[in-house]
């Protein structure tokens, strides 16, 4: 009887044990099931024992599929050795923190992942289970890779004209008096020229940096939209691609409140993106409309039109497109950006149509009087 007695009382507080086990996986379910990030928990086989909404957002995976998967089924044939590594950190120094990863989707995806690890342990120190935390890291990886694109398009900008610069003063200082007059003032144009193109780059840096700050104050006044295309129209009369600007405005949609000076440099810039893409002497056309309360502007080519994929990115500031024809012609990705940030600025919004080989138009609309003093 006593054994009988001894082995009912080991029951119970076996019992006992397992229901706070369970208690604290209610509680932690409970307290990651409102978590933004995907979390889960594995008992001490390394089973799937609690599964998030946020993880099966991730994961592509529904919670009646996972529960009960080892984690291995989450992880790349590549990344097992690490998962170990992981696991072995976290029970050695409780935790493997803010560590980047790949984990699979269940459409066969790899998805970047910043993970933290701890593991779950009784009153005596024994481990039962593992939590473990997921946060997508997709956009971030973008954007620094994106960064990265621009250091390098950036140096390559600016080490270009700063060549031309060096080579030629070097030229003329080195060879004055051998130098005949005319062949002095084609190299200082050369020299004046490259000059310009380093000012409006790191112009533009400065402008994107204060402009996304909410730095820029408007000067709102009221405008005439086709006299600003006409002006924008009239700096490119001797571009290279010889491409006519057509301006196009119909009665009434002229005139809007803005500021002048930011809206025109909009103008400027998708004028001279359109231009560069154009084939030589196509029509670039400026056109304007009145949608209600809305200024509504497109600039035109038909140039080798935009691939669909690349059109969201395309007014990022750290994003060029990836296209052959992007990769050839000059520029450093700012002027979109730019374009975007006034264009917000102005309450309204900007964005493009395309199709490849034929053509773009860039479109930006925002309320006429939404600048109009009150």
């Amino acid at each position: 009887l006593e054994q009988t007695l001894l082995e009912i009382a080991r029951l119970l507080r076996n019992a006992r044990l397992m229901h706070k086990h369970l208690e604290q996986q209610r509680t932690l379910a409970a307290v990651t099931e409102q978590s933004a990030d995907a979390i889960y928990i594995t008992d001490r086989d390394s089973r799937i024992v609690s599964w998030n909404s946020a993880a099966e957002g991730l994961f592509g995976y529904p919670r009646e599929e996972a529960l009960g998967q080892p984690i291995y089924f989450l992880v790349p044939p590549d990344r097992r050795a690490e998962l170990d590594g992981r696991n072995s950190q976290a029970m050695a120094e409780g935790g493997a923190k803010n560590f980047e990863t790949v984990r699979l989707r269940k459409d066969g995806a790899l998805v970047p992942v910043e993970a933290t690890f701890f593991p779950l342990r009784d009153e005596k120190g024994r481990t039962f289970g593992m939590v473990r935390v997921f946060r997508d890291i997709t956009k971030r990886k973008e954007v620094e890779r994106m960064k990265s694109e621009f250091v390098s398009l950036v140096s390559h900008e600016l080490r270009t004209p700063l060549t031309a610069i060096q080579g030629f003063a070097e030229t003329i200082f080195d060879f004055w008096d051998e130098l005949k007059p005319e062949q002095r003032r084609h190299y200082l144009g050369i020299i004046l020229k490259e000059a310009e193109r380093l000012g409006r780059l790191v112009t533009n840096f400065l402008d994107i940096s204060r402009l996304e700050a909410g730095g820029a104050r408007l000067r709102p006044a009221l405008v005439d939209l086709a006299e600003l295309a006409r002006r924008a129209a009239a700096l490119f009369k001797e571009h290279p691609s010889q491409a006519a600007v057509l301006v196009e405005f119909a009665p009434g949609s002229e005139k809007a409140w803005a500021d002048e000076e930011q809206l025109y440099r909009v103008f400027v810039n998708l004028l001279g993106n359109a231009m560069k893409y154009s084939p030589e002497g196509g029509p670039v056309t400026i056109r304007g409309s009145a949608a209600g309360p809305e200024a509504e502007v497109s600039v035109e080519d038909r140039g080798p039109g935009i691939p669909p994929q690349a059109q969201a990115q395309l007014f990022q500031k750290f994003y060029r497109a990836g296209d052959p024809v992007s990769r050839k012609t000059p520029g450093t990705g700012l002027g979109l950006a730019i374009c975007r940030s006034i264009v917000a600025a102005h309450g309204g919004r900007i964005w493009v149509e395309s199709a490849p080989g034929r053509g773009a138009a860039f479109k930006f609309s925002f309320p006429r009087e939404g600048l109009k003093p009150s």
